[in-house]
């Protein structure tokens, strides 16, 4: 990595993310710390300059001046106002942090991969929490697993570990990625703390810990428009959201004239504020630099194995990764908004979903082409409570979409976004054009991925039911490139079918959907294979009852009907079970040929 690159990556984390850093010693390229002790405790993690932490600024013109003198130094970033979960390889915290998850809640935040092969997880610290800076900060139990708070700080994506590999953001630090810390974790936190054991634990409470005292306000209303104006938020649309903050978090909120004081000396001054176009700087490589980077891109295959696993978060346990999409495809009147419309009870209800389990939160649903008395009437049927968290849309989509669904998901939080349909939300004229679908695709998915939300998407499917499933979006293949899972509904004259082919996780195999009319709600039944291969046998022993002499199967299949790869299995089972008898050699001039067991015909029927 070169020197201006480094540089590059450091400046943006106070100018882009208005966070102070200062820098650490480098390691050398035989591994060694740049400070010269060879038997250095800490390679690559101690601060160059005199008072270190203390020393943190956002102020260009001396950041410019440290990384001058040394321009391969470490970047290191001050923690206060953030808490850092620091995880580390060697001495167990993966598997603590696994454990605590299981047993704090699971969360969703920024996180970077540290070279050590262990992670660090980064929030937003509740205000008031007294936290400090400790190791092992859940105990023996817990092992490996640091605080890193107010005086404390980390090493940064892309600074280099002694190990030879760099930092790097697994989720970058965005307003949509960078959580609060949850009540639970900051309660255990403090628990365990000796210091603070003793004190009323603030930020517990959820509602207490959402509110901005009166000293902190505008700083909190300043950081949220700077956020927001990163993300490419208009300065209209920051107003109206700065306005919602104030009412519901501030404590007083500022009123009449004080606030439009406060709001105009905020937002004249967010027109100057960068945009963060492509957050790939914070790697410290532009996307040229990539290309030009040559073997450096590259981690051997010794490096994938000590890489950490990183699990999936699931919205639908196995199905619908929570940060990530779905599309849901079918012709006309088969059943996707019903299916999706059954997802979103689930979600805002805490059901489960098809018989997996449901991550339970807050439902955007955009019901873009659903009639609102039909809506209503379904989720009546499903008994879905009237404060479920579920909040509709039924106009025209606005004219900018994607800013518009921003400041939606920053408002409500929810955990699943329906949008119903594709086309009808993105406007997209050529639905078949590779590169406009992907153009339109791409920043919902990013996003999804920012926000932590699940993106589900109904689109219609082809008019001829295509073999592969792939194949059943009407369109680009962008569409089933572009999501995680890909949901397929079909229609036949006797039930309808759902599956799912899906990056993560176990595909659904194409399985009968049964709706219960009087809940609206539905159920899955057998697998369509199985069905089909059941009827199809029960076809070919009614065919041959009636047939006294043997028969080929060329002739079975012409007069039964259906499909080949449902007839010849269930054929050749009927000779495996006894209930038809097979002769002849399977040749050219001596084919196989097939009569019905008498004896048995009756137990094969039952």
């Amino acid at each position: 990595m070169t020197a201006p690159m480094m540089l590059e990556a450091t400046l943006a984390y106070p100018e882009r993310l208005g966070l102070r850093v200062f820098p650490c010693y480098e390691i050398l390229p035989d591994g060694s710390c740049a400070c010269g002790n060879r038997q250095c405790s800490k390679p690559g993690k101690h601060p160059r300059t005199r008072h270190g932490c203390s020393d943190a600024t956002s102020d260009r013109a001396i950041i410019t001046d440290w990384w001058s003198q040394w321009p391969n130094a470490n970047v290191a970033i001050a923690c206060e106002p953030l808490v850092a979960i620091d995880a580390d390889l060697k001495r167990g915290g993966l598997q603590s942090l696994q454990r605590l998850r299981e047993r704090l809640g699971a969360y969703r935040t920024a996180r970077a991969l540290t070279g050590g092969g262990g992670t660090h997880d980064l929030f937003l610290a509740p205000a008031g929490a007294a936290i400090r800076s400790r190791s092992n900060a859940f105990g023996e139990q817990f092992p490996g697993i640091d605080i890193k708070a107010r005086g404390g700080y980390i090493i940064a994506p892309p600074s280099l570990h002694a190990s030879g590999r760099r930092y790097e953001w697994d989720i970058l630090p965005t307003p949509f990625s960078l959580a609060e810390l949850p009540g639970a974790w900051l309660q255990a936190i403090l628990a365990t703390d000796p210091a603070q054991s003793h004190r009323p634990i603030p930020g517990v409470d959820a509602n207490a810990a959402a509110r901005i005292p009166a000293g902190q306000r505008h700083d909190a209303l300043t950081r949220y428009a700077g956020r927001l104006r990163r993300l490419g938020t208009s300065v209209e649309e920051i107003e109206d959201c700065l306005r919602s903050l104030n009412a519901r978090r501030c404590d007083p909120p500022y009123i009449g004239a004080e606030l439009e004081h406060e709001l105009r000396g905020i937002l004249n001054a967010a027109t100057g504020w960068p945009t963060v176009e492509d957050m790939a700087i914070f790697d410290g490589v532009t996307n040229d630099a990539r290309w030009n980077a040559g073997a450096a891109g590259f981690r051997s295959w010794k490096e994938l194995l000590e890489a950490p696993e990183v699990s999936t978060d699931w919205l639908v346990d196995g199905m619908l990764p929570r940060g990530g999409s779905s599309l849901w495809v079918a012709k006309p009147k088969v059943g996707k908004s019903t299916s999706v419309q059954n997802l979103a009870h689930a979600t805002a209800c805490d059901h489960d979903f098809l018989g997996h389990a449901v991550v339970s939160g807050a439902v955007l649903y955009l019901a873009l082409e659903e009639k609102e008395s039909e809506v209503r009437k379904h989720f009546e049927a499903m008994g879905t409570p009237e404060d479920a968290p579920l909040y509709f849309y039924f106009a025209r989509t606005p004219d900018d979409g994607l800013s518009w669904l921003r400041n939606a998901i920053e408002q409500y939080k929810p955990v699943l976004v329906i949008v119903d349909t594709f086309q009808k939300f993105t406007r997209v004229r050529d639905i078949k054009d590779y590169a406009i679908v992907t153009n339109k695709m791409d920043p919902i998915m990013a996003l999804a991925r920012e926000s932590g939300a699940h993106v589900a998407f109904t689109h219609h499917g082809t008019k001829a039911q295509s073999a592969d499933p792939g194949d059943a979006a009407l369109g680009s293949t962008a569409l089933f490139g572009g999501v995680d899972t890909l949901v397929y509904l079909h229609k036949t004259q006797n039930y309808r079918t759902i599956g799912t082919i899906q990056r993560y996780g176990d595909d659904l195999p194409e399985t009968i959907l049964s709706l219960d009319a009087a809940t609206w709600t539905i159920s899955l039944g057998s697998l369509r294979r199985a069905t089909d291969r059941t009827a199809a046998g029960k076809a070919i022993l009614d065919f041959l009852a009636d047939c006294p002499e043997p028969i080929d199967e060329p002739t079975i299949r012409e007069e039964v009907g259906g499909r080949t790869q449902d007839l010849a299995p269930a054929l050749r089972e009927l000779v495996r079970n006894g209930a038809v008898i097979r002769s002849g050699g399977g040749r050219r001039g001596d084919p196989y040929l097939y009569v019905i067991n008498r004896d048995r015909y009756g137990n094969a029927a039952t």
